[in-house]
C-alpha cells in the first residue's frame, strides 16, 4: 500500500503526475485518515500527524511522488434559490450564523438537508430543492489549511 507523505493544495497541481482520483464525501475529506482506494484502484494510507482537511482539486502526493487528485462524491443535498439576489444573501447570512457548511454557487447555495432549516429558508423566501450532487462547502473564516485564504492586519496607529 502507497503512504501519503503530504497534500498539495489545488494551484499547485500538476496534472500530468495524476496517476489516480480518491472520490470522497464532505465528511471524509474534513476527517482523512486511514486507508482510501482511488477509482483505478490504488491503495493508499493517510496517516498525517495532524488534521489535514482535504479540498477539491487538491492532490495527495505519494511516497513515490505520484500524485492522486480528490474529488468530491455526489451526495444528498438541498439547493437553495431565491427571487432577489438581497433574499439569497440574508439566507446566507442566516446559514453562516448557524455555523451551517454552506456551498456558495453563482446563484444558489447548497447544503446538507434538514428539515427545521428548509423550513426557515422557505420563511426566509427561499426556494428548495432536492439534489444529488457534489458537496464542497466553503472553509469558514477560521478553518486552516487551504491555501487561498487571505490575512487581515490592522493598520498601524498614528498620525
Amino acid at each position: 500500500m502507497l503512504r501519503v507523505i503530504k497534500v498539495l493544495r489545488g494551484h499547485q497541481l500538476d496534472a500530468a503526475q495524476v496517476v489516480d482520483t480518491v472520490v470522497l464525501d464532505h465528511e471524509r475529506r474534513r476527517h482523512c485518515r486511514g486507508t482510501l482506494l482511488g477509482t483505478k484502484g490504488t491503495q493508499l494510507s493517510v496517516d498525517f500527524a495532524e488534521p489535514t482537511p482535504l479540498r477539491v482539486g487538491d492532490a495527495l502526493v505519494l511516497d513515490t511522488g505520484d500524485l492522486v487528485e480528490v474529488a468530491a462524491e455526489a451526495e444528498a443535498l438541498i439547493e437553495v434559490r431565491a427571487a432577489h439576489l438581497a433574499a439569497l444573501a440574508r439566507i446566507a447570512w442566516a446559514l453562516g450564523d448557524r455555523h451551517v457548511p454552506v456551498e456558495i454557487l453563482s446563484d444558489r447555495l447548497r447544503l446538507r438537508p434538514d428539515a427545521a432549516l428548509e423550513a426557515l429558508l422557505r420563511d426566509l423566501g427561499g426556494q428548495t430543492e432536492a439534489v444529488v450532487a457534489p458537496f464542497d462547502p466553503e472553509g469558514g473564516a477560521y478553518q486552516s489549511g487551504r491555501g487561498d485564504h487571505h490575512h487581515h492586519h490592522d493598520k498601524p496607529s498614528g498620525g
